[in-house]
């Protein structure tokens, strides 16, 4: 199979053929028709991980078709459209037990751990712990644009934040986990913020490298974030006087950098302030 490879670390990645994976008792081989580009991606490249070793194939955000199965692998078929967590379980430990696979003590992650879905063939185990299906009405692409950034965005907001009807959530840089912290927000205030009160979500995106310059198009937000392509473009507005919209039960501010992280520096110093037993643990927020 063709993979993109890097043999050392910070070195231009090339194309290169490689055995084709073999999927593992209880694993199987997903045969990748679209994967995600992340942070981790570049990290995994720049030899931050200490997972990766060399050589090398990255990528964790994938959608494809199972293509082999792995013996004693029950209740999946070849061809089936899938997609993985990116962080992947064993399913037998003391934290998947308790419902906390995201932090499995035998984690392991495509990409990292072993090489992953930059490559046209990725081999992926414990699958009936780890595979989920693909609907019909999402296509590979978009099940693997939602990567890990909406996974991570949707437990730190909906799950850990847990904002309710009058609360502000504060999202403070704005790349693709950035972004992908207010589509929950604004999907969850349209559910409840129209009967219950107003919802406040404020986006800033600090590094300069990223402000565009673009501002909201003139039309609704509804419209707006119906609009991939303005989604994309909402949290960069120029640095200056807070950008708003709004429409009856919620509204969006685009910030400038000071106002977020003053912000963030409220909630960081009203955390210090809280007793211990009230403080999140680390393992609460991965």
């Amino acid at each position: 199979m063709r993979a993109v490879v890097f043999d050392e670390f910070g070195v231009l990645p090339q194309v290169c053929e490689v055995p084709d994976p073999v999927a593992a008792p209880g694993g199987v081989v997903i045969e990748v028709e679209a994967t995600g580009v992340c942070r981790s991606d570049w990290h995994s490249w720049q030899g931050h991980d200490a997972t990766v070793t060399l050589p090398h194939v990255a990528g964790h955000e994938l959608a494809g078709r199972i293509v082999e199965l792995g013996e004693g692998v029950r209740g999946w078929e070849i061809g089936a459209r899938v997609t993985v967590p990116f962080v992947c379980a064993c399913g037998s430990c003391a934290q998947c037990a308790s419902g906390n696979e995201q932090i499995c003590d035998r984690e392991f992650q495509p990409g990292a751990t072993h090489w992953g879905s930059f490559a046209e063939r990725v081999a992926i185990g414990f699958a009936e712990v780890n595979l989920v299906a693909l609907p019909d009405s999402l296509s590979s692409v978009e099940a693997a644009a939602l990567g890990c950034r909406f996974g991570t965005a949707f437990r730190a907001v909906l799950r850990q934040g847990a904002p309710r009807p009058g609360n502000w959530v504060a999202v403070y840089g704005c790349g693709g986990a950035g972004i992908s912290s207010v589509l929950p927000a604004v999907a969850a205030s349209l559910v409840t913020g129209r009967t219950n009160g107003t919802w406040s979500i404020s986006c800033s995106e600090p590094c300069p490298q990223r402000i565009c310059g673009a501002r909201p198009p003139s039309t609704s937000i509804g419209e707006l974030f119906c609009c991939a392509e303005a989604m994309a473009l909402m949290p960069f507005v120029t640095p200056g006087p807070a950008v708003s919209a709004a429409t009856p039960g919620w509204r969006v501010t685009f910030a400038q950098p000071s106002a977020a992280k003053a912000a963030v520096d409220s909630w960081r110093t009203s955390m210090r302030s809280m007793p211990s037993a009230r403080q999140p643990s680390k393992i609460e927020n991965r």
